[in-house]
């Protein structure tokens, strides 16, 4: 009764708009209070733009799908801070997981968490989902990342929102049984979790950029996400990116249709690495804002910067629904940000369980190098050619490689075979041809340049036990 009436005076002070009554009534819950949560609860589960279902009504119908879940819960799971810090942490993550399992979630990408994402952060948070999972009879696995929460006088700063606060993947039910191997940045803005089912192979990133960024420090970011990407799925794995990217990609993602340098940058690098985004491909340009900054102001201008992202040759079939939660008070956490959710059927997104000799086999490299595969700024160049003079092989390349690869005899002679038969075959049906020939240019560059840079490690069996 005493955490009863802990977690209602949490709830009523911390996760939304509490009605006017005493301590004491907040305390034991009176009627109006069993009313307000009832009925929040009710918005939480209903109250979903973008579908004419619910995401809790499409996820009831589709037998064999996946619920993808990404929210900045703006330090709404904070551990530090507030009074009552274990018991308002617990009633926090107890709430939210409530929640996402009613509205079908089984992948969760959380942003700005608050609980931190320290090895010590991590160990607390699994024993409140460990307990949760008892309670409700449900599995639940959590991979976390962030910094170290303290500031440089030593203050406990997660509350504070940033990497303090931690991010995490969290996995529900089967998924939860499936994560295989995990990786976390060291700077605590991505971590990547690996995920099997027999022949599925998926691997999902929960990611958190930097604020306010420079163009600079944008495409730095996103070069590396792009890098973490392509490896994953050179090597046969379905990918997933979902979090918080803080930039739009134009004009229609915010209500004054304002864009920077370093926006525009990331619509370019959306395009260009070939990331297919969720809303866009479900709802085209229509407005999906994801952030409010200040709910009572309604001055304060939305935009659309979280995101979920899958790989661009995803079909559209397979994605059944693309949602945006409530707004702030109206949700279970009080966050500036709101969750999108988007729900896919497994056998089309990533094929039966048991997959044919001939798909398991194919080569899912793209064809030419990725431009994550080239210097991009000068402190790239620099750290490029500083491994050189190591004698080391380079991470990127000089742009120049390129035009040398081109040159190369290999290539030439790919070239010149696709310059002859764009001269003898010129009939529709010989497209194909034409095309293959054409992605051979690219292997054959690809070849070229291989040897002359050094790939990341692979990720192995157990490594999130060395993250």
């Amino acid at each position: 009764q005493f955490r009863q009436s802990r977690q209602v005076q949490f709830n009523r002070h911390h996760m939304g708009k509490s009605l006017t009554q005493t301590f004491a009534a907040a305390a034991a819950g009176n009627a109006g209070d069993v009313q307000y949560w009832r009925s929040l609860r009710e918005k939480a589960a209903t109250n979903w733009e973008g579908e004419r279902r619910s995401p809790t009504e499409e996820s009831s119908i589709i037998k064999d799908g996946t619920g993808l879940f990404a929210w900045n819960v703006g330090k709404q799971l904070c551990t530090s801070m507030r009074a009552g810090k274990a018991l308002s942490e617990i009633a926090a993550w107890y709430e939210l997981l409530d929640t996402i399992v009613r509205t079908g979630g089984d992948i969760i990408a959380l942003s700005e968490i608050g609980s931190g994402g320290t090895f010590e952060d991590e160990k607390r948070v699994r024993q409140i989902l460990a307990a949760w999972s008892r309670l409700r009879g449900k599995d639940a696995y959590i991979w976390m990342a962030g910094t170290t929460g303290q500031g440089s006088d030593g203050k406990d700063i997660r509350g504070a929102g940033g990497t303090a606060s931690g991010i995490a993947v969290v996995a529900l039910g089967e998924w939860a049984r499936r994560g295989r191997s995990a990786r976390r940045w060291p700077d605590g803005r991505a971590v990547w979790v690996e995920f099997q089912e027999g022949d599925r192979a998926l691997c999902v990133g929960a990611v958190y950029a930097p604020v306010n960024a420079t163009l600079a420090e944008g495409i730095a970011w996103r070069e590396t996400l792009a890098e973490e990407r392509a490896e994953a799925m050179a090597r046969g794995l379905n990918t997933v990116v979902m979090g918080d990217f803080n930039c739009k990609r134009t004009a229609a993602d915010s209500e004054t249709g304002n864009l920077s340098a370093a926006d525009r940058d990331a619509d370019a690098w959306f395009v260009g690495e070939e990331v297919g985004d969720a809303w866009r491909i479900r709802h085209g340009t229509d407005p999906g804002y994801t952030r409010q900054a200040d709910e009572e102001n309604q001055s304060a201008m939305r935009s659309r910067i979280d995101y979920i992202c899958f790989d661009n040759d995803l079909r559209p079939q397979a994605l059944k629904g693309v949602w945006l939660g409530p707004w702030g008070s109206e949700f279970v956490l009080h966050s500036d940000h709101r969750p999108i959710m988007a729900l896919l059927d497994n056998e089309q997104w990533l094929g039966p369980k048991t997959a044919v000799k001939e798909l398991a086999e194919m080569n899912w490299e793209s064809a030419y190098p990725p431009r994550h595969w080239f210097v991009s700024s000068d402190a790239e160049r620099l750290t490029m050619e500083a491994a050189v003079a190591e004698g080391r092989l380079p991470r990127k390349l000089a742009r120049a490689a390129f035009t040398e690869a081109l040159n190369s005899d290999m290539v030439k002679q790919a070239r010149t075979v696709f310059a002859e038969a764009l001269i003898t075959h010129r009939n529709r049906e010989q497209q194909s041809y034409l095309w293959r020939l054409y992605l051979d240019i690219g292997h054959a560059i690809t070849a070229e340049l291989r040897p002359k840079r050094r790939d990341r490690k692979m990720i192995g069996e157990g490594a999130d036990k060395h993250l």
